[in-house]
């Protein structure tokens, strides 16, 4: 099976990138200095987090020059930007692109391969881009030339796990599927990332599957009268984060001007949830989520 370790992070297209990191700087948040892509034409901040297996990061990234953005492949990106930005495409991290790329070959998926350079030269990383598959959203695969603990040692030396707002964690991400067998097939057994469980609601059915830390959630129509059978498939634009403490993480986003209403009963069994709005955070619906004891 291919080695996918985790979800290594998302990408969030923003059509401002001053304006949108300093959205995330007045929610507490820790920004990576802004970085380039060698003639990509494209800019960046990344937000780093802790995660039992290395760390997750939300990078927020924008158009600086359309046509070296168009000639690099990044349509998807200019229209995402045109259209207001959002959370664009998840990227999972590897240390065998090879083992990945032959399993690609196998369910004869095509894909892409392409080295990711900074302004000065250096690597940041190769990039592999499946093309075509039912992934229910984009999906590449990174693979670093320094090891998960390096990077982290190198971000923690900077400073850039210090948060304000105490997000523990990511906890999962969502993608709304039309056909959920093929898209949890194409993770299963093209990827190699396990399905670990379901949870049927009235509305939808959760399939959960396991990238790492982090919980990729498959949303799919409970029936055909289900109103999200009306809704467009893709990626949601929202990532859920783990708090230790909901009435102070809510409390504290309250002070520092964001909306973010009284906790509720969420829909993974043993949670509640509180939620900052998308149009708030550049875009990125934040979710908070707190695992609560089951009453006796």
């Amino acid at each position: 099976m291919p080695a996918i370790e985790a979800l290594d992070h998302v990408v969030l297209a923003v059509p401002d990138l001053d304006a949108a990191a300093e959205r995330f700087r007045a929610l507490g948040l820790v920004l990576s200095p802004k970085g380039g892509h060698l003639d990509r034409g494209t800019a960046n901040h990344a937000i780093f987090f802790h995660a039992a297996d290395g760390e997750f990061y939300v990078e927020l990234l924008a158009v600086t020059d359309r046509e070296a953005a168009a000639a690099h492949g990044a349509q998807s990106l200019i229209e995402k930007v045109d259209a207001g930005g959002g959370l664009l495409r998840l990227m999972l991290r590897s240390s065998d692109l090879a083992a990945v790329r032959a399993s690609l070959d196998t369910a004869e998926i095509t894909h892409t391969t392409d080295v990711v350079q900074r302004n000065d030269g250096s690597v940041i990383c190769e990039v592999l881009r499946p093309a075509g598959a039912d992934a229910g959203c984009e999906v590449a695969i990174v693979q670093y030339p320094e090891s998960i603990q390096d990077r982290m040692a190198r971000h923690s030396e900077r400073g850039l796990f210090d948060h304000k707002l105490a997000l523990q964690r990511a906890d999962h991400v969502a993608i709304l599927v039309k056909d959920l067998e093929a898209t949890a097939k194409f993770w299963n057994d093209v990827l190699g990332i396990a399905t670990v469980g379901e949870i049927p609601t009235p509305m939808m059915v959760i399939r959960q599957i396991l990238a790492g830390d982090v919980m990729v959630e498959l949303l799919a129509a409970s029936s055909p009268d289900s109103p999200m059978a009306s809704r467009p498939g893709g990626l949601a634009s929202m990532v859920a984060f783990e708090v230790a403490d909901m009435d102070g993480a809510i409390a504290d986003a309250r002070e520092r001007g964001f909306t973010a209403p009284d906790s509720e009963v969420g829909v993974i069994p043993g949670t509640i949830r509180s939620s900052i709005p998308g149009p708030e955070v550049a875009g990125l619906g934040v979710q908070l989520i707190a695992y609560v004891p089951s009453p006796a």
